[in-house]
């Protein structure tokens, strides 16, 4: 038998996420974290999943789908300093 891998989504995992991610997008009124424009259909990690950041929503903001990929895997803060130039 194959072993899973770590990062792989599992069914029940899929479906906590999607339910992760309405919340946020919910509360975050579907407004983008970043540019503050309306219509944000994503859900960004503020500290990156590969720098330790988690799935817990203190660290999950609406994002649109731009400022994501911008963003990348950026820090918050490195992210936010590099559009003030």
């Amino acid at each position: 038998m194959a072993l899973r891998r770590e990062n792989e989504l599992t069914h029940k995992n899929y479906h906590l996420w999607k339910k992760q991610r309405l919340l946020v997008l919910r509360r975050d009124c579907y407004t983008c974290h970043y540019c503050g424009n309306p219509g944000a259909n994503e859900v960004d990690h503020v500290i990156p999943r590969v720098s330790g950041g988690g799935d817990e929503l203190s660290n999950l903001v609406a994002s649109c789908r731009l400022c994501n990929l911008k963003k990348g895997k950026k820090e918050q803060a490195v992210f936010l300093g590099s559009q003030s130039t």
